[in-house]
């Protein structure tokens, strides 16, 4: 990553985590997207990772803005330097009208070595999460092409 997140305001974001079987669920929400405001949820969430020593974590975020490609491309790529290169990642965007952005942050990511996936739909990324920790979810998922 070239740069450290600037400072935010305290209100920018809201950071909520839930522990699920196998996995953390992280869920951001808040009124803008940017580049200094994903790194630092981000770096947040990777914090919470070490202390709590987690393997696999789920990312809900549901920012009213849509973010610049440049923007995807700059925290993707600084994925593995914020600590979440152990770490496998499901990321659901709530603005469906982000996937293509957020599957081309997952190539950038994934090209740097990040066990990530970006879904349409929480239950579909809980499926992912899961499979590694159930031998036979694991096998249901492979026979559907997950």
């Amino acid at each position: 990553m070239n740069r450290s997140p600037a400072p935010v305001a305290p209100d920018a974001y809201t950071l909520r985590f839930e522990q699920c079987p196998g996995y953390v669920r992280a869920h951001v929400r808040g009124g803008h997207d940017s580049v200094d405001i994903s790194l630092a949820y981000w770096t947040e969430i990777a914090r919470f990772c070490r202390e709590q020593e987690v393997r696999a974590v789920l990312v809900i975020e549901e920012l009213a803005e849509r973010a610049a490609v440049l923007d995807i491309y700059e925290v993707a790529s600084g994925l593995v330097a914020l600590g979440f290169a152990n770490i496998r990642i499901a990321f659901v965007d709530r603005n469906v009208d982000e996937l293509p952005m957020m599957q081309f942050g997952e190539t950038v990511a994934r090209n740097r070595g990040i066990d990530g996936r970006v879904f349409a739909n929480e239950a579909d990324a809980d499926a992912w999460l899961r499979a590694e920790h159930d031998p036979l979810h694991a096998e249901a998922q492979r026979q559907r092409g997950g």
